[in-house]
């Protein structure tokens, strides 16, 4: 009889990934690995010449680097707080029975659907930083284990949905102005009047959406439920007495309203009656003062979302009975959190790695070979198109902002593709598809460590035990069926010439 292979805890593999960093960081040392590329100034429109060396690990500086932020690396971790705050307001809308007041007719719903609209939300909320990672994807576990289904198996979706959602939405976002400046200051080095818009990427992101989530849904349907198979309850809510629903309800919903219109006030761009206050003033574009990288409002959206979970948990529990004194509020607040420890000593040893390999700088010097060789090749039509999407996918896997990313293609990559008739905005689009079909699949990416947290909340019993590569195996169907689904469409898109946004088209 053949013996059950022993898997590694995530503890050990990011151990295991720290020594693999520091010794590819030395052997990059002894080589003189090194390149450069062109940077361009988004104020001035140049290029700028940039070179970038292998930073050793191995050595005097990268132990003091090690020893002295390794405090410091974990208390700035963001899924630190973000994940505490947000286990803070789902564990008082579970516990108070307001969740279940609010979606417990979804037993009556198709489950197909509950499974695309929870992808859906997954892919829309992965807009706003890390709100589709610590408040999307616990919601999904309590939606499908309130339908009767296996929660991992939401938790696998919704992580699905927000990475291969990273790059795409229904609406314009601070992204699209983001990659647009690059873009836009790329062409000009081809054609100095050539002016690219935020929105030249709306109708392809629109389609790609709707179409992502339909592939989404088909693998969670068709392979990832089917192979968790069922799931038992561990606990189930208990009340002292009957609640009052409707009368939580009323209350909550008064709450909730009265929190929201404070928000709004905060966020409506007129000073003279005093809203605007977590607006960036030094951008001209609301979208951008509210989405925007130092906006008050994007850089505190977990909170603000996981207070009104809170507050109308509260004010539910409050108008139902279920919530009768503090000490039973502080309970509920902490009933989410009550297997935080494993997942703190996780993200420690997370946080220790990606801190020492982005101080190697290897992920940047792999995207700069990337583009040179992109540069050497001379690929022309449909290959060159496949080419960009596949060098953006592989790329992703070792730099993971896609902004950074992008600003190191974008001198490269759009000048030959305009030379070759195709246009910056298709280009762009070409990036951003092959960008995040991979987003699920790199351990660089600082919210994988919540999507394992999750699973190991609920102990799923058809993995036997968490793993980092058992988790990652449920990833890939969706990057397959990704890659599947963006190549058709661009090259769909490429042949056909229909518009990629309003004026805009995939050839000159």
């Amino acid at each position: 009889m053949a013996k059950n292979r022993r898997s590694f805890e995530p503890v050990t593999i990011f151990l295991i990934l720290i020594l693999i960093t520091i010794a590819v960081s030395y052997i990059g040392y002894l080589l003189n690995w090194q390149g450069t590329y062109e940077r361009l100034n988004l104020i001035t429109g140049a290029s700028e010449t940039t070179s970038v060396m292998v930073e050793n690990l191995f050595s005097v500086d990268g132990l003091q680097f090690l020893i002295a932020n390794a405090t410091r690396n974990f208390a700035s971790f963001a899924p630190l707080v973000s994940i505490i705050i947000a286990f803070m307001g789902i564990g008082i809308i579970e516990k108070s029975g307001l969740f279940h007041a609010l979606f417990g007719r979804l037993k009556e719903a198709p489950l197909r659907t509950i499974t695309f609209v929870v992808i859906l939300l997954s892919v829309i909320f992965s807009v706003f930083n890390d709100v589709g990672f610590v408040l999307v994807m616990p919601l999904a576990a309590l939606v499908f284990l309130l339908v009767g289904r296996n929660p991992i198996a939401g938790i696998i979706a919704s992580f699905a949905g927000v990475t291969g959602g990273a790059s795409i939405n229904l609406f314009i976002s601070s992204l699209d102005f983001n990659l647009s400046d690059y873009t836009n200051a790329a062409a000009q080095l081809i054609d100095p009047a050539y002016v690219v818009n935020p929105n030249s990427n709306w109708y392809l992101i629109i389609l790609a959406t709707i179409l992502i989530t339909i592939a989404a849904t088909i693998i969670t349907e068709k392979f990832v439920i089917p192979r968790l198979g069922e799931y038992k309850k561990v606990e189930e809510i208990e009340l002292d007495d009957e609640p009052k629903i409707g009368r939580g309800l009323i209350f909550s919903g008064i709450a909730s309203t009265i929190y929201l219109g404070l928000i709004v006030y905060m966020i409506v761009p007129i000073q003279r009656i005093g809203g605007g206050v977590l607006l960036d003033r030094n951008e001209e574009m609301f979208l951008n003062q509210l989405l925007g990288y130092n906006s008050f409002f994007s850089q505190g959206i977990t909170f603000i979302l996981a207070f009104l979970l809170i507050i109308a948990g509260l004010f539910y529990g409050i108008g139902a009975k279920t919530i009768r004194n503090d000490k039973q509020f502080v309970t509920a607040t902490n009933s989410a959190m009550k297997d935080i420890s494993r997942i703190l000593v996780l993200m420690f040893f997370v946080a220790q790695f990606i801190a020492l390999y982005r101080k190697s700088n290897i992920g940047t010097l792999i995207n700069v070979n990337i583009v040179n060789l992109i540069e050497s090749l001379n690929f022309s039509g449909l290959a060159l198109v496949i080419l960009i999407f596949l060098a953006a996918a592989i790329g992703n896997l070792f730099l993971t902002s896609t902004t950074a990313t992008w600003s190191i293609m974008a001198p490269v990559v759009v000048p030959v593709a305009m030379m070759d008739s195709i246009t910056p905005e298709f280009t762009q689009a070409i990036f951003r598809a092959g960008d995040s079909v991979t987003n699920g699949l790199t351990p660089l990416l600082v919210y994988f460590v919540v999507y394992i947290a999750l699973i190991q909340k609920y102990n799923l019993a058809a993995l036997k035990e968490t793993s980092y590569i058992k988790s990652l195996k449920m990833i890939i169907p969706y990057t397959l069926a990704f890659t599947f689904v963006w190549l058709v469409i661009l090259i769909s898109w490429y042949y056909i010439g229909l518009p990629i946004g309003p004026g805009v088209f995939p050839n000159i």
